[in-house]
């Protein structure tokens, strides 16, 4: 007998916050941490040089709007995220969750 969609989807519940808390043990980081990372790495890198800016700015709406996005949303929304980031108001998010404590201490 079929599971009812409540079940289905406590049990979904269930699976993805044991996913999460083993992924958090293992010390791995999500797609979306690496992406974090990438993404500042890379706003950072190119905001001292305007022209490598928006090259790069272009690239990500281009690949935005392939995937079925507005351009002039996506400017919008890209041009945001290198501002904060280029005028130093936004710090990059860590985790300090994951260091040990002795670590945390020198944080």
């Amino acid at each position: 007998m079929r599971k009812s969609l409540q079940q289905r989807n406590a049990d979904q519940k269930l699976r993805q916050r044991e996913y999460r808390a083993r992924l958090q043990q293992e010390r791995r980081p999500s797609r979306d941490d690496c992406a974090r990372v990438l993404m500042h790495t890379y706003f950072l890198r190119f905001a001292k040089d305007r022209e490598a800016t928006q090259d790069a700015i272009d690239g990500i709406v281009g690949r935005l709007v392939r995937q079925g996005f507005a351009p002039d949303l996506s400017y919008e929304v890209v041009d945001s995220i290198v501002k904060k980031y280029a005028k130093g108001r936004w710090q990059f998010r860590r985790k300090p969750h994951l260091l040990n404590p002795d670590d945390r201490l020198n944080s």
